[in-house]
């Protein structure tokens, strides 16, 4: 390992660094080190480091790719610098110490637990494959999903600049990655990789802003006891769970059909008490979203009250006016 770095030493180039699925990425350098690759800031402050026995590089063409650690950390980078992709391919080939043995462990369990997970699918359904994608699928490649799901639902969100401006206002104050008005959906709802989109028909509606980040909150909540990814694959067929889990490869077919089927499908409902939780994390006031519930799901209604009962209502808007304004009319252009 020691020569192949040294070929290396001098080599670093641009990268984004998401720290987790719903993080906004940063920029950084990334480089090698002794024995690691090292991600700093632009002035060279080292930020984050990864031992070069636990990396994986995750290639999407010649030119991109996403690099993360076998070892579960929920980070990655991705990287869009050919030569740099290649070094982090001949260096982690070059490796020869053996591996740890939590590593040997996983080179033996994956092709067991697939092979037992195919086997099973036959017996059990595709329910089984679903959630065994679910917990094995990393950060990188649910955000692949969510960014391919995006893309194809593209043509039916809104943008304007003063909308566009409101809903980055939104996602900070619920620290989400993206939130995108969709002109068709019935309800909002969460894609892997941290993007949640809200409908645009009830927001000329709303009482305020505080409605339109509860229906934010409500499918975050969900997210708490059913991924986006678990909810995105509920009505995927056997033969795409398959190409996902023993290829890493996301149907093209199925994608264009749960673009389509995404949107007109009701999310699950959120525990009161995960939805109420939610609702405090980011300091949001309950009741006017409690009202808005009081005629699509009463019951959920009188129950987030009653948990909230305890707790005073947030008097800080989730928007001031004017960017409210602006998201309302996000549409109209």
């Amino acid at each position: 390992m020691t020569t192949a770095l040294k070929q290396y030493a001098r080599l670093e180039c641009p990268g984004e660094w998401f720290e987790d699925a719903n993080a906004q990425p940063k920029d950084v350098v990334v480089s090698f080190g002794k024995s690691s690759l090292l991600l700093s800031d632009a002035k060279g402050v080292p930020l984050h480091h990864w031992d070069m026995r636990s990396l994986h590089c995750e290639r999407h063409g010649h030119d991109r790719g996403d690099i993360f650690s076998m070892e579960g950390a929920p980070d990655w980078v991705r990287v869009e610098d050919p030569s740099m992709l290649d070094a982090i391919d001949t260096i982690t080939k070059a490796l020869h110490s053996p591996p740890t043995r939590s590593f040997k462990l996983r080179r033996v369990f994956i092709p067991v637990a697939v092979i037992g997970c195919i086997c099973a699918a036959v017996v059990f359904g595709p329910g089984l494959m679903r959630s065994y994608a679910d917990q094995t699928l990393g950060p990188a490649q649910r955000a692949n999903i969510g960014q391919a799901l995006g893309a194809l639902m593209s043509s039916h969100f809104c943008s304007s600049p003063e909308g566009d401006a409101a809903l980055r206002q939104l996602a900070d104050r619920l620290d989400v990655t993206e939130i995108r008005v969709h002109q068709t959906a019935k309800a909002a709802f969460a894609l892997p990789g941290g993007t949640f989109v809200i409908p645009s028909a009830d927001l000329s509606k709303l009482d305020g802003p505080d409605v339109a980040a509860g229906m934010i909150a409500y499918a975050k909540a969900a997210t708490k006891h059913a991924s986006p990814l678990s909810q995105v694959l509920e009505d995927a067929p056997v033969g795409s769970l398959l190409k996902l889990i023993t290829q890493n490869r996301f149907d093209d077919t199925l994608a264009r059909k749960l673009s389509d089927t995404i949107p007109v499908k009701m999310p699950p409902a959120p525990a009161p008490i995960d939805l109420v939780q939610t609702f405090q994390d980011h300091n949001l006031a309950v009741q006017p979203f409690s009202k808005f519930l009081e005629n699509a799901d009463p019951n959920l209604a009188r129950a987030i009250t009653k948990a909230a009962d305890n707790t005073p209502d947030s008097k800080n808007p989730s928007l001031p006016d004017g960017a409210w304004l602006g998201l309302q009319s996000i549409c109209d252009f």
